[in-house]
């Protein structure tokens, strides 16, 4: 059998979405399925490891790239399986454009969603008029909760990995038939947890010799990175010798982060490539504030990441970190009040004091993942759609 695998998102490497379908044509091709990418870049192009994009804050990327995207599917045989990784219901219009100038081929197209359209516009309409007015503006043009309803959906199936995402669709008027929803392949393995010596070592490389707090992704405003700076210049006024560690993707303005830790010297350590099984490894917290639930990947990788390795998690109360937290009772993560850091600050304070409360999360964090995130488990449903299409079913 054999499925083509679409993406728009290839240039962004060190993206949740680039990381979870590179874990999914991992697992199909330890199972012997013949799988091709179908990319709109040439293979010469693919290979940039590290992209900093100024127009990738304004989506107009993937619009271009999904245009190149269906000209390439257009060519496959005839009732191939093609699964396409869509930003949200909001492009789904491509997809739909693409079963309209290949039905006589009769493709089967299936399409995985790595986020969601707004779920209260409202909320975010004031920051259009911020200084993430670009940001912002584009993601209302796209991914408001009007435009999905013109569409058809008329693909074979949408996958997606999170209750919410799920209701949504229902609203826009998908077929609860068609929507599949599929945990996020996660078959990252870390090392375990290194000796104390050598942990010492690696918190002398990056001269922390204190606590150490870390936030990893975009220096984008939706993913909370002004609201870590902020709370942790709070925080440091308490606990003077603790480190910020900044892990920089490659997206955003890091113009303005740099300006922004200036004063806070040299209690922050900026990165870029880093090893995030060494970076947690020598930190106490992971901080991932996001300010909103849609411009994300859905589960965040690197809160899938923080779980699978064992480290306290400070994230924020929105719907998706819901699904995600409780487990059985206990706490997987912390959640404080999006956009404010001085509640952030709060929950700082609490993980770094209560250290019997960060041992149980981190045990639950681990009995969550074991149960909702086996590769193996998650693999089966992938392959029972597939050779569902290939059978003819």
């Amino acid at each position: 059998m054999r499925v083509y695998i679409g993406s728009s998102l290839e240039k962004f490497k060190i993206s949740g979405e680039h990381a979870d379908l590179q874990s999914l044509i991992r697992q199909l091709k330890l199972r012997q399925i013949d799988v091709q990418m179908v990319t709109a870049s040439s293979e010469e192009a693919n290979k940039e490891k590290f992209v900093t994009s100024k127009t990738a804050n304004l989506l107009f990327p993937h619009f271009f790239s999904l245009i190149k995207l269906l000209f390439k599917i257009r060519g496959l045989p005839k009732k191939s399986i093609i699964m396409i990784q869509l930003p949200s219901p909001g492009f789904v219009v491509f997809t739909d454009l693409l079963k309209l100038f290949t039905g006589r081929r009769e493709l089967h197209i299936i399409v995985l969603f790595a986020g969601m359209c707004i779920p209260r516009t409202g909320k975010v309409l004031k920051e259009v008029l911020s200084r993430n007015f670009n940001y912002y503006l584009i993601r209302i043009l796209i991914n408001n909760q009007i435009l999905p309803r013109l569409f058809s959906f008329c693909a074979e199936a949408y996958i997606v990995p999170t209750e919410i995402q799920k209701k949504q669709l229902v609203r826009f008027g998908v077929d609860n038939k068609k929507i599949k929803k599929i945990n996020n392949i996660f078959d990252k393995e870390f090392q375990q947890m290194p000796a104390e010596e050598k942990v010492y070592r690696k918190k002398m490389k990056y001269n922390i010799t204190g606590n150490a707090l870390t936030y990893i992704g975009h220096f984008l405003h939706n993913k909370g990175i002004d609201v870590v700076i902020r709370a942790f210049n709070k925080y440091s006024k308490i606990d003077p010798e603790c480190k910020l560690i900044l892990c920089w993707s490659g997206l955003g303005n890091i113009k303005s982060i740099k300006k922004q830790i200036k004063p806070l010297k040299e209690k922050v350590v900026l990165l870029n490539k880093v090893d995030i099984g060494e970076i947690f490894s020598i930190s106490n917290i992971l901080l991932a504030p996001y300010v909103f639930d849609f411009a994300t990947n859905l589960y965040p990788r690197v809160l899938l990441e923080a779980f699978a390795f064992g480290i306290p998690v400070i994230s924020t109360d929105i719907i998706v970190t819901k699904e995600l937290s409780p487990y059985k009772g206990q706490e997987t993560l912390l959640r404080a009040r999006a956009s404010d850091d001085e509640d952030l600050t709060g929950l700082i304070r609490i993980l770094i004091n209560d250290k019997e409360k960060a041992l149980r999360m981190v045990k639950a964090q681990k009995a969550f993942m074991e149960e909702y995130f086996n590769p193996e488990n998650t693999i089966q449903q992938y392959l029972h759609l597939f050779k569902s299409f290939h059978n003819g079913n």
